[in-house]
């Protein structure tokens, strides 16, 4: 069956967000814009190749999106980043269900991110130069937020993934905030992790300094791992988390996550240090029992309402 040469028109729905002024409404909120990562092109989040795969199969555009919100699909994937030769035996393990299993393993095949190999499946065209999932959670997490603030296609929602500023630059940052959205009701900062190794002392600190120093409505430290909550490791970042003043919330649904509020004195880059006395602190960490798009709805439902509560008290 003969296959289309291209699948998802990525560079021209980049170039129509770009309609959002996301530029114009960071200088107009005291930030001046250094760079961002492309949209829909960044060479480092995995992208879906095909709409119609060389095996007939027909994919949505939006199929990988779904599908990476996931637990046992981004497990997958991050063990196709990492390893050169994944066995059945590992998929097994990995992903115990058979049919899901199937599911998953057609739509790697299909879109090149894995291929058959001697001794099980190797790493596709699609995975070259990505060693892990880090961008693509980040490129995830702010589409996710350009769809639940436009389901009904009112406004463009002005959210961008790997951003610097200026001014942070000039203070030391050398890194970017992974997402920052301007939303209506205030402007929103997200770090994304990958693994529970990456949220040491020294990175929640960090955050801390990220978090003042943007001076944000609202902050999230949202940690994706396929560790279960009874682990040593998930259990060691919670007493971080609860050790910087971090307090467990529950909603009706069952999410959880944690919020601290209260002024904050963080230390960053040159040692110096930053007050920052308004705003609101978030952390998730997003585990092998947890929804991610749920636990992301519930946070925002709270910020929104907290934002909304702080902006006219009399709603």
């Amino acid at each position: 069956m003969e296959r289309r040469v291209y699948s998802v028109p990525a560079a021209l729905r980049e170039r129509y967000v770009k309609l959002d002024a996301f530029e114009e409404k960071l200088k107009y909120r005291s930030w001046t814009l250094a760079d961002h990562r492309p949209i829909y092109t960044d060479p480092q989040v995995i992208r879906q190749r095909w709409l119609m795969a060389a095996s007939g199969a027909i994919y949505t555009d939006r199929a990988f999106y779904y599908l990476f919100k996931e637990y046992a699909f981004r497990v997958l994937l991050r063990k196709s980043c990492r390893d050169e030769i994944l066995t059945e035996e590992t998929l097994s393990i990995l992903c115990p269900d058979q049919e899901q299993r199937l599911r998953y393993r057609n739509f790697l095949y299909d879109q090149e991110i894995l291929l058959p190999a001697r001794k099980g499946y190797r790493r596709g065209p699609t995975l070259a130069g990505i060693q892990d999932i880090g961008h693509t959670l980040e490129w995830w997490v702010a589409e996710w937020l350009r769809r639940y603030h436009n389901r009904f296609d009112l406004f463009l929602t002005p959210v961008r993934h790997g951003v610097s500023v200026v001014d942070m630059t000039l203070a030391g940052d050398t890194g970017d905030l992974d997402i920052v959205a301007l939303l209506p009701y205030g402007t929103i900062m997200i770090e994304c992790k990958s693994s529970l190794l990456q949220a040491d002392p020294a990175t929640l600190e960090f955050f801390l300094w990220r978090a003042a120093s943007f001076k944000a409505d609202a902050a999230l430290l949202l940690i994706d791992t396929y560790q279960s909550e009874t682990a040593k490791e998930f259990r060691a970042v919670v007493k971080r988390l609860q050790h910087l003043s971090f307090l467990p919330q529950e909603t009706e649904h069952g999410e959880h996550y944690w919020l601290r509020a209260g002024p904050i004195h963080a230390r960053g880059p040159g040692q110096q240090t930053i007050y920052w006395h308004t705003g609101m602190l978030y952390a998730v960490l997003v585990g092998r029992n947890d929804n991610l798009e749920q636990t992301l709805a519930a946070i925002m439902s709270n910020i929104q309402s907290r934002q909304r509560w702080v902006t006219n008290p009399q709603q």
